[in-house]
């Protein structure tokens, strides 16, 4: 809720399906995520699937850097992963949908994730190789 809806908490991020970029690496100081990585800036994805699929597309990321993204459903669990360790580094076009879409894989879609919920946390984690990176 303080991440996706409301817009005057301190946590908001962006309205539901906007991607939200951080261009920084976390410190001490970000207190929402426990522990957050201090080597991976985030990017943050709330999804709201209630009317239709979102296409998730990742760019093609040099086979020596990580990245990821989690998907993660309102019962907190992680449902999917796309990235390195999952999918490769190659680009791909991902299609996010909730549990009442019914409709067949659309051309040039890599796979289909399923969400069992009608809103998900897609975290997406890239790799930080120092600080001129």
């Amino acid at each position: 809720y303080s991440y996706f809806v409301d817009a005057k908490n301190n946590e908001f991020k962006a309205p539901w399906n906007v991607l939200y970029n951080v261009a920084r690496v976390f410190t001490p100081d970000d207190k929402a995520i426990q522990t957050p990585n201090s080597d991976t800036p985030y990017s943050f994805l709330g999804a709201d699937l209630r009317a239709e699929p979102l296409v998730l597309s990742v760019p093609d990321v040099a086979k020596d850097r990580y990245y990821s993204l989690q998907f993660i459903d309102l019962y907190t669990y992680n449902f999917a992963y796309v990235g390195s360790r999952a999918t490769g580094n190659a680009a791909g076009n991902f299609l996010l949908a909730g549990p009442g879409w019914k409709g067949e894989k659309p051309a040039g879609i890599k796979e289909i994730i399923r969400s069992e919920t009608d809103f998900a946390f897609v975290l997406y984690r890239t790799q930080l190789k120092g600080p001129d990176d």
